[in-house]
């Protein structure tokens, strides 16, 4: 399903972008780049990229095509205006500017290709037995009732982030606690190029279990015994080509969490772009008045 609709969004983003630079009316050209930017921002949610499809929808569909529109319906260049702004160099530019782009674009995917670090998303639980239930009251014929046995409880850690690279390998870290009194203790995991993926607890490598899944598979599992504390494991989950990992197991989509990944972390940076805009609208409005007098 996920494949379905990553075409379908790509296919509606690069439609729409054909639209936009073909048609000769310039308000539906930005409504198809709207349509465009609707369409990136389906592919981010996908990848799981939720604060930046957030900020598209936002900032680019919203803010930026506002001002985009105000601007164009401000200005109403007349068609002997246009034609004077016509010409050969314009287009000779433009088509040398769209090469440049593409090339980027495909050096950009081959080098991401051919990196060892690709982006991986990394997840442990602290795995644990869970205790028994107070026993209930027997039933009135005297024979007790039966004691279902229970399920081993999985708790994620607090967390568990990039901490760099070392010779191609890519190291997550991360804390955890066997009780509270206890003082916190470093787990390491450290994915080579090949797909090899080892553990390590306050620096001691912990014994190579095997992962469910081919080293190059997309999604694989394993569970590391937690030296000392029989009972106790922990499971190692590494999603290839993902993003940076979430406590429980990837990025946090929630509104709440793209709220205050909004207003919290990136709140400088999107009232940069809301002073810029709003100087951008009286700088159109400024020069629109003076063309006109």
């Amino acid at each position: 399903m996920d494949e379905v609709l990553f075409a379908a969004f790509s296919a509606l983003a690069v439609l729409a972008a054909l639209l936009a630079v073909t048609r000769k009316n310039t308000v539906a050209a930005a409504c198809w780049l709207v349509a465009m930017f609707f369409g990136l921002a389906g592919v981010f949610v996908l990848v799981e990229a939720f604060f930046v499809a957030t900020t598209q929808i936002l900032v680019y569909a919203g803010a930026i095509m506002v001002l985009f529109l105000f601007v164009i319906m401000l200005l109403d260049l007349r068609s002997v205006e246009l034609a004077s702004h016509t010409g050969p160099r314009l287009r000779v530019a433009g088509i040398g500017l769209a090469g440049v782009i593409l090339a980027a674009l495909l050096f950009a995917v081959g080098d991401a290709k051919a990196s060892p670090r690709v982006a991986d998303r990394v997840a442990v639980a602290l795995r644990r037995p869970t205790p028994p239930p107070a026993a209930p009251a027997d039933d009135p014929t005297g024979a007790p009732r039966p004691q279902p046995a229970p399920a081993p409880e999985a708790v994620p850690l607090a967390e568990v982030r990039p901490e760099g690279t070392a010779a191609g390998d890519r190291v997550y870290a991360g804390a955890f606690r066997l009780a509270a009194a206890d003082a916190p203790r470093r787990v390491q995991v450290t994915l080579a190029p090949e797909g090899l993926v080892s553990v390590a607890v306050d620096g001691a490598a912990l014994p190579a279990v095997p992962f469910d899944g081919a080293a190059d598979a997309r999604d694989r599992r394993a569970s590391f015994p937690v030296p000392g504390a029989a009972d106790v494991a922990l499971d190692v989950r590494v999603h290839r080509g993902g993003l940076e990992a979430h406590p429980g197991g990837g990025p946090d989509g929630s509104p709440r969490a793209i709220g205050r990944s909004i207003f919290e972390t990136w709140i400088l940076p999107f009232e940069v772009a809301s002073v810029l805009l709003t100087g951008a609208i009286f700088g159109a409005v400024v020069l629109t008045k003076r063309r006109l007098s």
